[in-house]
């Protein structure tokens, strides 16, 4: 099928390339019109065995053509998220036949894919890969290199080390803020990936700057969508700046619209987990009947959706509430159920924070210390595989004191200073970051 078929008519071929290439969001009816023509819903297309395009007929312009139409397929697939389709189509292309020009746009593709299917380390290989042939020729178009840079960056977020994401966000932005040519969405993302990754290193007032940013262009686009995820990043952000009654002010108000701005979008899961973190805020600042409150309302939601990590969220939290109440067996009750939920998924970070929840729940309870700091251990473990520095220092704080407690001054020694090589990894890191 060629791209004239695909499309019918309905749309031109210049709006396929652009959106191909990122240069434009596309439409919803667009993404349908085009997943419908090429039968992506069925579970045909999914489980049907690839067919493999030979590429060495005489008309060379035919092989490119046919390549460059089934890395089109594939990038449209990826976008509606139907990433096993689109590995279908990848899977056509013999790799070693295919067009020299065409390479970088098939990894950069590929890694994107693995990206969506959370598969990190082979999409960071891909993406470089991508990156490295992008490069190598100097009339690549700088939203290739800008667009792949960004997935880079994406990688390095999800694997919770943030100063890499940082260092490849900025070489994006640089590359096309302030750029006509630029669709204002890929700003957005851009500008919404750096808030997050200064907020994960505790540098909320740099934060901040790129969230407002973010909300600038996104207002401008009219992207609901990014402003739920904006919104709820500024809240976290005005969340650990200091506790004064203005910043919990703006802390609820930006809540309260990722939470609306979720709910109107019908994304009820996300909504979900922006009211389990308001609920934080507000424990953190003994507001604790309207957290509790929340927190109800939101397990209740989570329960008949069944989403793990929305509940690995409710029910950590709910742990931190009945803790401050000092009702600590429903304080351990809750922790063991937010572990369970969190150790459903791949997220060093979430069983990180949920065991060390459970650690602190079973040390006020007191009948079990020697669990407390099992709990601690496995929380270590976990948190040692990511950059989370500040959760790494608390829980390391806590394992401390609970040696303490057993009178293991020795191992307690050793615990805090392992605390002191933490805060000056933290603190070299963070000055590294600041040159970038």
């Amino acid at each position: 099928m060629s791209q004239k078929e695909l499309l019918q008519g309905k749309y031109t071929e210049s709006y396929l390339s652009k959106v191909e290439r990122g240069r434009v969001q596309p439409s919803e009816d667009f993404l349908k019109f085009v997943a419908a023509r090429l039968n992506l819903p069925t579970a045909d297309l999914v489980s049907k065995k690839s067919v493999k395009v030979k590429t060495r007929p005489k008309n060379s312009k035919a092989v490119r053509e046919a390549q460059a139409l089934i890395l089109t397929n594939a990038n449209v697939a990826n976008q509606t998220r139907q990433y096993q389709a689109a590995q279908n189509f990848l899977n056509k292309l013999e790799l070693d036949e295919l067009v020299t020009s065409l390479k970088p746009r098939y990894y950069s593709i590929k890694g994107e894919i693995e990206l969506g299917l959370k598969n990190y380390a082979e999409a960071l290989v891909d993406l470089e890969q991508a990156l490295q042939l992008y490069e190598a020729n100097p009339k690549t178009p700088t939203f290739d290199i800008a667009l792949v840079l960004n997935g880079i960056g994406l990688v390095y977020y999800n694997q919770n080390k943030p100063q890499q994401a940082i260092e490849k966000h900025l070489r994006c932005l640089e590359m096309i803020e302030g750029k006509k040519k630029f669709d204002s969405h890929f700003v957005v993302k851009v500008c919404t990936n750096l808030g997050h990754e200064y907020r994960m290193l505790g540098k909320s007032s740099q934060a901040l700057e790129f969230y407002r940013r973010a909300v600038n262009w996104a207002e401008e686009g009219e992207d609901s969508s990014a402003l739920a995820s904006i919104y709820w990043g500024m809240a976290l952000a005005y969340r650990s700046l200091d506790n004064s009654r203005e910043n919990l002010a703006k802390c609820k108000l930006y809540f309260n619209k990722s939470v609306e701005t979720y709910e109107n979008l019908g994304q009820l899961i996300w909504a979900i987990r922006a009211r389990a973190a308001l609920a934080v805020a507000l424990i953190e600042r003994d507001e604790l009947d309207e957290a509790e409150e929340i927190l109800k309302a939101a397990l209740s939601i989570s329960e008949s959706l069944k989403d793990a990590e929305a509940l690995f969220m409710v029910y950590t939290n709910f742990s931190y509430l009945y803790s401050k109440r000092e009702n600590l067996v429903e304080a351990e009750q809750t922790a063991q159920k937010g572990v369970d939920f969190a150790q459903k998924g791949s997220n060093f970070l979430h069983s990180g924070q949920a065991l060390a929840r459970l650690g602190r729940a079973k040390l006020a309870v007191g009948n079990d210390n020697e669990a407390a700091i099992a709990s601690f251990e496995a929380a270590i473990k976990a948190l040692e595989n990511t950059e989370a520095y500040q959760d790494l220092e608390e829980v390391y704080v806590d394992y401390a004191l609970a040696l303490e407690k057993l009178g293991k001054l020795p191992e307690a020694l050793q615990s805090y200073k392992k605390l002191i090589t933490i805060r000056k990894t933290s603190a070299n890191r963070a000055n590294s970051n600041a040159r970038l």
